[in-house]
Parts: structure tokens; sequence; C-alpha cells
């Protein structure tokens, strides 16, 4: 069977996410009797966010996946007897003939049986693949067997072959399900060339680096924290101790403001691109960082014409056993000047157009959504905002059809799900744009909050495409639910919002629109008259 694979595209938000999804779920992912292909996840972490606490709690939660391998942890360097008798004898052949060629090396090494054996295609990936690393060592380091490092470097690869590829190999199936590997840390020589094996070979592999960069290969993806700082050690457990959303925002502030005189003037930023990054928080948590500036929300950032905001995607199911508070909670965000209130569902109507001739003529070179063009189309609807919003809103919607983010539908390819998705972009709303005009950055951020109690309609695809660009443009996004039924979760995975359960299920649990001061001073005359009376 043939075996392609892919970089599939993550960010800080869903790399996680991504290391644990099999392989048959993710996007253009095709298996014939001829043939797989599947998109890979190759990264490097560099650095840490402000959240140092939700940081460690990400990477804890990897590790009791079952699907992953938290590799810098668990590295086995045992060796039999035999087999270490027989790569010494190995070695020493080829300092005797240092000419020999990399082939015929492998080839001796089979015949030793000091590589693992299969009954499969693997039997030639494998060997084919080290001699892939072996020729990279000799080009990186510009010599082959006689360099200082090569007996070290053929002695761990052939342990972490028998130790960690073969026992992986016998687990998964490779055309459903594939060895997901991250690596915390620091690397040494030889572990830097077996991660590089392990991608060769299909593999998932983030590597983690508090300190810094760490890029393998050339097609390994970065995501790139703003503090670097040296490496503790993996997390074991949940961590305790919690960074207080003022530590964290005065630490973002001062590396944001440096070299900018410490002041950002009003509209400072009105030109650069904005990208939202959805926090991860407590419900508590949900009303203080609700009314928070944007700028001191924990992993604010500025860097290269991009802001990146820290916003909330939430859904909140149920009622509070105090239904005061909850009501209170909603009608503060409801009072508040740059909050739009959904209450009639579906708010976004399907576009059924062909836009195939649109999204062609977008593409660049490359194949993928150009901006110029985008701005340039006559499909466009937003040249009346200003410049600057304009990009955040092509940008988004390349990022979006890129990495599509909805589920797909049965029988619907990735191809059709860019379409699907960069036909529902064409339509932002009038309102939401408008709430973008009015955004400055660094101050408030504007909030869509949808009432959905089942008695006003239903959540559609098109509504849940639209919040996803919502989210991706920097707004807050927050669902009631009182029913707790599914709605948002029908089109969109899980992960990729919050999700909060509340004390009581709700059903047509109807919308209660806020007390006046008119509404409140005419039942106090009203009490007032009946007491005189």
């Amino acid at each position: 069977m043939l075996r392609h694979f892919q970089v599939l595209k993550v960010n800080e938000v869903d790399w996680a996410f991504r290391l644990t999804q099999p392989i048959s779920s993710r996007p253009d992912y095709i298996h014939t009797e001829e043939r797989v292909q599947y998109p890979q996840v190759v990264v490097n972490v560099q650095g840490m966010p402000y959240d140092e606490t939700a940081y460690y709690q990400e990477l804890y939660q990897l590790s009791c996946d079952n699907t992953v391998t938290i590799l810098s942890e668990t590295l086995d360097k045992t060796i039999p007897p035999k087999r270490f008798q027989a790569l010494q004898k190995m070695y020493e052949l080829v300092q005797k003939q240092p000419d020999l060629s990399l082939n015929r090396f492998v080839a001796f090494l089979d015949a030793e049986h000091l590589l693992p054996r299969y009954q499969n295609e693997w039997q030639r990936e494998v060997r084919l693949q080290f001699i892939t690393i072996l020729q990279q060592f000799e080009q990186d380091k510009g010599a082959r067997y006689t360099h200082p490092d090569f007996r070290r470097l053929l002695l761990d690869l052939i342990k972490w072959m028998w130790n960690h590829i073969d026992p992986w190999l016998k687990q998964f199936d490779m055309v459903t399900a594939i060895p997901s590997i991250v690596w915390f840390g620091d690397l040494t020589t030889s572990q830097r060339y077996f991660l590089r094996y392990c991608i060769n070979c299909g593999f998932d592999v983030a590597v983690v680096t508090p300190a810094g960069a760490d890029v393998l290969v050339p097609t390994m993806q970065s995501i790139t924290y703003p503090v670097q700082q040296p490496a503790a050690q993996f997390p074991t457990e949940p961590p305790k101790q919690q960074t207080t959303v003022a530590y964290g925002a005065q630490r973002e502030i001062t590396t944001m403001l440096s070299g900018e005189d410490g002041y950002l003037a009003p509209w400072a930023l009105r030109e650069h691109s904005v990208h939202g990054i959805t926090l991860r928080t407590t419900y508590n948590e949900i009303a203080m960082l609700g009314e928070e500036r944007s700028i001191v929300r924990p992993g604010f950032e500025v860097k290269q014409g991009e802001v990146k905001i820290p916003v909330l995607f939430t859904k909140i199911s149920g009622v509070t056993a105090d239904e005061e508070i909850y009501w209170a909670q909603i009608h503060r965000f409801v009072g508040l000047p740059h909050t739009l209130l959904i209450e009639q569902l579906p708010f976004q109507e399907e576009n059924r157009a062909n836009n195939q001739y649109h999204y062609t003529q977008a593409l660049g070179k490359d194949g993928k959504l150009a901006l110029d063009k985008m701005l340039a189309s006559n499909w466009w609807q937003h040249g009346h905002l200003n410049d600057g919003v304009q990009r955040s809103i092509a940008v988004a919607m390349i990022r979006l059809c890129e990495a599509p983010r909805l589920k797909r539908q049965a029988g619907e390819s990735e191809e059709a799900l860019r379409l699907y998705t960069f036909s529902q972009a064409m339509q932002l709303p009038q309102t939401v744009g408008a709430l973008l005009q009015r955004y400055d950055y660094t101050q408030d951020v504007p909030k869509i909050m949808v009432y959905n109690n089942e008695l006003n309609g239903e959540l559609s695809r098109a509504d849940a495409a639209t919040l996803l660009l919502i989210n991706e443009l920097g707004l807050d996004i927050i669902i009631y639910n009182p029913a707790g039924l599914n709605d948002i979760e029908r089109y969109i995975d899980k992960a990729q919002f919050d999700h909060h359960l509340l004390d009581d299920m709700r059903f047509s649990y109807h919308y209660r629109s806020p007390q006046t001061k008119s509404s409140l001073t005419d039942v106090l005359k009203s009490f007032l008259g009946r007491r005189r009376d």
C-alpha cells in the first residue's frame, strides 16, 4: 500500500487536540485499497505563554491520553548483550572500510538481525528511512562512519528502533491511527535524528521547548509563545499553583510596550490584522474576563503586524441554582455598548450560491487564497470598512479555508468543506462588521451572545461557520443554552470551545429582558401610592 502524508496546519489552540485525533478523522484523509493519505502533526512549540498554569495543564492532559507517548520521559535505552556485540562488530567493520556505501552497510545490519523484520511494506520502509537518516547525518556533519558522534548515533538508533518503533508498528495499524509523540525539553544529537526518523515514517511529532526553538526538519511548523525560560520537569500531576490575571497582565503589558515608549495611543493598532485566541476559563472567570479590556487579558500579544486577542468562545449549559445570579451576568453583558444579543435562530442565511468561480479566482500561485486578490474581488462586501479591518476579515477567511474548523458532513470532501467555509464567510453580517469598525484592539472586546432555549429556532451550520469566523476575528462568543441540548456541538468539535455545566437544566426557559430604571421607578411609585391609600 502506498503511503502519502503531508504536514497538518495547526495553531496554539488546536495542536494538542490534533495530536489526539485519529488520522481517519483529520482533514484530507483518504484510504483505498491502493493507498492511504493523511495529515501529519509536525510542530515545534517554542517558549511558554504568560499563563504557565494553563500551559502545564495542557501538557498534563496530553500525558493522560493513551494515544499519546511522552517520549522524553520514557526513552528506553536497553539493548540485549548479543545485539550489542553484533552492533560493535558492525561498527568496527566500517572503521576498517570507511568507503562502504550506506546501502551495503544497512544490508550487513539486516544480515546480523540488527533491524526489526516485518511481513508487510514496513520491511522496506524501515530500512529505507534508516538509510535516509544516515545520509542526513553525513550531510550535516560532513563525514560518515568516522565522525565522533557516529557510534553513539548508531547505537541509540538501533536501541530505539527495537524498543519504540517496533512496538508502535505492532500496536498501530498505520491506516486509521499512528503514533503521536511529544518530546519535552532539550534534545541530544541522537534524539534529534531519532525524531527525524519518526517524522519520516509518518508519525506525529511535537517538540515542546520552553527555552526556545528546535526545528528538526524544514517542514516542521512553529508555534511561538512570548516567554522563553529553562525547561522545568514535565508535569506528572495537575498544576496546583495558579497564575493570577493581574500577574499575567503585568508581564504581557511590559513585554508588549517595550520599545514603544511605554504608551499606546488610541487606535494605535488600527492597521494591524487581528487573530482571536480562545481562552480556557472556569465559569466564574467568565464574568471577570468578559469585562476586561483585551490588553490585560492573559495571552494578549502584538507581533509583526498582528494582534493576538484572547477571547471567550464559551457555551453555558443549564442555569445556576440562584437564578438571579444567572440573569445578572447575562444582563451585565447585554448592557455593554459593544454586545450583540441573538435571540432568534438561525441568525445567518445559508449561502447556496455556487462560489467555485470566485474561490478559484482568489487563489494565488501556491494554490491558497491570496489576500490581495480577495480584497480586489467584485464579491468583496467590506470595502467601506477600515483597511485594517478588511485585512483582518480576509486573513481570517484564509486561515479558516486552509484549516477548516467545521465538522465534515457525510460524503463531504475536504475541498467541498473549504468552499462551504469560503461561501459562508463571504457574507459576514453587517452588524458584526460595525462592531469591528468600532473595535480598538487594546480596549473592550465586542461580544456576540446567543440565547438558545429550543423555542426560538435551531442553530444552523451556517450560524456555526459564522461564529468560527467571528472567533477568528477576536470577538467574544457566549452561547447560553438553559436546557443543555446540543447545538454548536453538531457542527464544531468540542475541543474548540469552552463548555460549562450549571446546576439545573431548564426547558422552555424564556429570555428575561433587563428591567429599565424607568420601570423600576414606576414600580416604586405604584407601591408608595398603594401605601398612601
